[in-house]
């Protein structure tokens, strides 16, 4: 192994002359990944993000918001007062959540189910205006030509 250092350094040395930071930083990652695969220890590769995957904060509140939807359709059901077999677990689970016990109660809670859902909507999009206006203040701040090309691409 020490062989190999002594030999990828030499190397190195040779070509490291007049490259950008960068490019030597890619020399030695490069250099590194190779030596240890000869060893027989290979870096675990790094875990990339999709940039286009919805954030934690989105996904949780849209999970919130589709189930309570669902429960809504379950109580509309109910209000029609319709007996699916299918549904009497849900149903039985539903009037145990929300203590319905009359039709009124289960009117009012369908109300108040229906104001939780538009503010949970409501959160959502305020939530998305802030989060777009914190990046492009931050790409305004660091890279102000992308930043400037971004307004452009959205005309």
């Amino acid at each position: 192994m020490k062989a190999l250092i002594k030999e990828s350094n030499s190397i190195l040395e040779k070509n490291i002359l007049g490259k950008s930071l960068n490019e030597i930083n890619q020399l030695l990652y490069a250099t590194g990944f190779v030596i240890s695969g000869r060893v027989g220890r290979i870096p675990k590769q790094r875990k990339r993000r999709n940039l286009h995957a919805k954030p934690n904060w989105q996904i949780r509140i849209e999970k919130q918001v589709e189930k309570m939807r669902g429960e809504l359709s379950l109580m509309t059901e109910m209000l029609k007062d319709e007996n699916n077999s299918k549904r009497s677990r849900k149903r039985n689970g539903i009037t145990k959540k929300y203590k319905i016990k009359t039709r009124e109660d289960l009117k009012t809670i369908m109300e108040i189910l229906k104001m939780k859902i538009q503010a949970k909507a409501q959160r959502l999009r305020r939530y998305a205006k802030r989060s777009k206006q914190f990046n492009k203040n931050r790409l305004f701040n660091n890279d102000r030509k992308k930043f400037y090309r971004s307004l452009v691409m959205t005309r």
